[in-house]
């Protein structure tokens, strides 16, 4: 008796440590298929119209017939971390009268908590060489959207630096009026 109780002992413990390591070498796979997108750049073309439609969303502004200049999307690593950097030439001139309508967007200059996030020396957004995605606009418009659930006022920035902060979760935009440029810019971390 105590030697057939003993067999089907080891046929359990050797069941739930089989099925413990199929479990193990699963959840291995799955993290490093998670992992091995983590800082994967995003620098391949979205599909026609993709963020004109989404800029047109998030600003609430019409840029669907914009033309984008240059994209750089980070964005879809670990836990949708990352930036992303769009520069849309615009076709007409009737931006700044939308804007100027609109209370979000606010004539520049723009806070300084806002620029130094941008024209930062070490900050998101530099291309790959460290040159500034965003030039220094005197004439236009600018947009700030702060999603971090502790923004006392999602369209103000100037809690954007605030060291309890665990993370940065933000969108911004630059309107260029002498070059009809938009950049859109956001921060996900």
């Amino acid at each position: 008796m105590l030697k057939k109780a003993l067999k089907w002992l080891g046929i359990a413990v050797g069941g739930v440590a089989g099925a413990l390591i199929v479990w193990l070498g699963v959840s291995i796979l799955l993290l490093l298929g998670l992992f091995s997108a983590v800082g994967d750049s995003r620098d391949t073309p979205r599909r026609d119209g993709f963020w004109q439609q989404y800029i047109s969303n998030e600003l609430h502004i019409n840029v669907q017939d914009a033309a984008v200049l240059s994209e750089h999307d980070s964005h879809g690593g670990f836990l949708g971390d990352g930036t992303a950097m769009v520069s849309l030439q615009l076709k007409d001139g009737s931006m700044p009268g939308a804007m100027a309508g609109n209370p979000n967007w606010k004539p520049l200059p723009m806070p300084d908590a806002l620029a130094e996030e941008i024209y930062d020396e070490g900050g998101w957004f530099r291309d790959s060489e460290g040159n500034l995605f965003v030039p220094e606009v005197k004439n236009g418009f600018y947009f700030f959207l702060d999603r971090h659930d502790r923004a006392a006022d999602i369209f103000d920035p100037a809690g954007l630096n605030d060291t309890a902060r665990y993370s940065q979760n933000y969108t911004a935009a630059v309107y260029d009026a002498d070059a009809n440029i938009l950049y859109y810019l956001a921060v996900d971390t």
